[in-house]
């Protein structure tokens, strides 16, 4: 023990010298770690505060935050679950929460008009700033100051329905897993229509939060992570990418702050109430949070129904909300239709699941049918070729209508025409040719003309010997001349 007190007092001594070797000043080792630790918490820190979702969604929006992309994916791809009770030697555990995710805007409203006034006070100069960022002003969306002079000069004033219920704290909306909307349109019939109009409802209501708003799907590329950082005033040196607003593509939808307008969102489809959503979202937040509940309405009231509750006068939904009118959640469950509510009447539809949805008549049953009413059409063809004369019969195929009159087969289906080995053939022109050759074969033949009868003269050979004559002649002279 002595000598290991020796050893160390000496090792102590030598390092605490104050010049090396060659006579340099030596560094002490604790004194770095603690100036390397001092320097990293003279970073600047940014506090983000996550509400709505699910504990795994929350996790996701944590994990796309990072800028290891591969790293971020492989991990995603390889997820383990998290119960290991392989050998029944292991254990696990849940998170239990018991946050309302549906109403988190009251709650932080709620929570927000609690603050001291301080606070708020401070809270209205962070946001009386906000206002200012990416209007053209001295702020960037970031928080950096403008370059260019012209774009110091000018400051674009607030729009109608904008900031009209600042919230104290910058706004970011994040609606992940956009593929899902694919989905959507296959098996609920959902239209473009219908996601604008879930579209403009977001937009308006965030207009007046002064909030951004975004769409994310795990395999596509999105600007979530610029939006984020420009929010929390966190800017690169060496590498800036701008925003860019995006309203069109339906899955990657961006709506920086201080972008959007009324104007902007009536351009996304016709026939959209801006001004009594906006007017309906401020009667939303003056809603009491927390609501009374389910049972205790149901206990202190008479039910209207299935779908209403009335406690004291005062009308409540199923879920303890009281309903009041002009509200843009009841305009926004008038105007879409909830799917999982769809999924919910066709589960209960149909109890088991190999019945089948449509039944259709049995092929030998749909054929005993038909065979009584082509006995009946065959009768009364019988009957009407009976009764008409045989110049009659020549004529085109006849039908009988409902009311007795007869009309012919072809003024109803029109002209048929079919293909034969690559050939387009007219059916009406092939039996018009056919009765054609018909007539032609029928018709008598005409009698031929006997050559026997013709007498011939006899021919006399001195007028041939003649006549050969002359065309020697004038072959001779003609080459004479």
């Amino acid at each position: 023990m002595a000598s290991n007190s020796n050893r160390f007092s000496t090792y102590t001594s030598a390092s605490g010298g104050s010049e090396s070797k060659n006579g340099e000043p030596k560094k002490d080792m604790w004194s770095s770690m603690l100036d390397s630790v001092a320097s990293g918490k003279r970073l600047p820190e940014r506090n983000l505060l996550v509400m709505g979702g699910t504990v795994e969604s929350q996790r996701d929006f944590i994990e796309s935050l990072s800028n290891n992309e591969l790293r971020r994916n492989f991990d995603r791809g390889n997820k383990i679950p998290p119960v290991a009770n392989q050998f029944a030697l292991g254990y696990t555990y849940y998170d239990l929460l018991d946050a309302d995710h549906e109403e988190w805007m009251l709650l932080l409203r709620t929570v927000l008009l609690d603050l001291p006034d301080e606070s708020k006070i401070t809270m209205e100069e962070v946001m009386s700033q906000w206002k200012e960022r990416g209007r053209g002003g001295i702020l960037n969306l970031d928080g950096t100051t403008a370059t260019a002079a012209t774009e110091a000069d000018v400051s674009l004033p607030l729009g109608p329905g904008e900031w009209e219920e600042p919230l104290g704290l910058p706004l970011c909306v994040v609606c992940q897993n956009s593929e899902k909307m694919e989905h959507l349109e296959k098996t609920q019939s959902w239209k473009e229509e219908e996601f604008d109009v879930v579209l403009q409802f977001m937009r308006t209501i965030l207009l007046r939060h002064g909030a951004s708003l975004i769409y994310t799907a795990p395999s596509v590329p999105s600007q979530l992570q610029t939006l984020v950082h420009s929010s929390l005033g966190i800017h690169s040196l060496l590498k800036k990418q701008p925003l860019k607003p995006n309203v069109i593509d339906r899955d990657k939808v961006a709506v920086p702050p201080n972008w959007d307008s009324w104007g902007k969102i009536r351009v996304l489809r016709e026939g959209f109430d801006v001004e009594a959503v906006s007017e309906g979202w401020s009667i939303d937040l003056e809603t009491k949070f927390p609501p009374p509940g389910k049972n205790k309405i149901i206990e202190n009231g008479t039910e209207n129904g299935t779908e209403t509750v009335t406690v004291a006068g005062v009308e409540y939904d199923v879920d303890g909300y009281e309903i009041t009118p002009g509200s843009a959640v009841t305009m926004f469950e008038d105007s879409v239709r909830n799917p999982t509510l769809d999924a919910l009447q066709m589960a209960g539809r149909d109890t088991y699941s190999t019945k089948l949805e449509v039944e259709t008549m049995d092929t030998q049953a749909f054929l005993g049918s038909q065979v009584e009413k082509l006995e009946v059409y065959k009768q009364k063809i019988e009957e009407e070729g009976k009764a008409s004369s045989p110049t009659r019969n020549k004529k085109p195929a006849k039908g009988i209508e409902e009311d007795g009159r007869q009309v012919n087969v072809s003024d109803h289906i029109g002209p048929v025409q079919f293909n034969v080995g690559g050939i387009q053939v007219d059916a009406d022109d092939m039996m018009k040719r056919l009765q054609d050759r018909q007539a032609y074969a029928s018709s008598p033949e005409p009698e031929p003309v006997d050559d026997t009868a013709q007498t011939q003269q006899p021919i006399d050979p001195e007028k041939l010997q003649d006549f050969f004559a002359n065309l020697m002649n004038r072959k001779v002279g003609g080459s004479k001349s």
